[in-house]
């Protein structure tokens, strides 16, 4: 017993769309998991930023009347490393953002293929 053309589209149809919203479901995790890290890895540099800053100035403050000639540089270096950091941050924010734009814009045309592979499916067995 052989099923009828159309229920054999619908079937195929069906399974396409099922994979490809695995497969959505997927790069949505995907996604969310790279952010995730990018939020992490900036907050864990943010964190070793501020005890440095606080060890900086513990320093400084141990050093009395001689941590001013001191104070100013380590003032600066810890400016500068603040400065890099944010430009790191924003860095893995910016790259986070294009891999999940690039991602979305390839589900998008791989959920457009299969929809036009199972109207040719749906069609090409409708013909039989």
């Amino acid at each position: 017993m052989t099923q009828e053309p159309a229920g054999r589209a619908d079937k195929i149809s069906s399974s396409l769309k099922e994979r490809v919203d695995d497969l959505a479901a997927k790069a949505k995790d995907l996604t969310e998991t790279v952010a995730s890290r990018g939020d992490d890895i900036s907050e864990t540099v943010r964190q070793l930023i501020d005890d440095l800053a606080e060890k900086a100035k513990e320093l400084i403050e141990s050093l009395g009347e001689h941590g001013d000639d001191i104070s100013e540089t380590v003032r600066q270096r810890i400016e500068d490393l603040s400065a890099s950091t944010k430009d790191l941050t924003d860095s893995v924010k910016d790259r986070t953002d294009s891999a999940s734009a690039t991602l979305r814009q390839r589900l998008d045309d791989l959920t457009a293929s299969s929809k036009k592979l199972a109207e040719s499916v749906k069609g090409r067995i409708a013909d039989r």
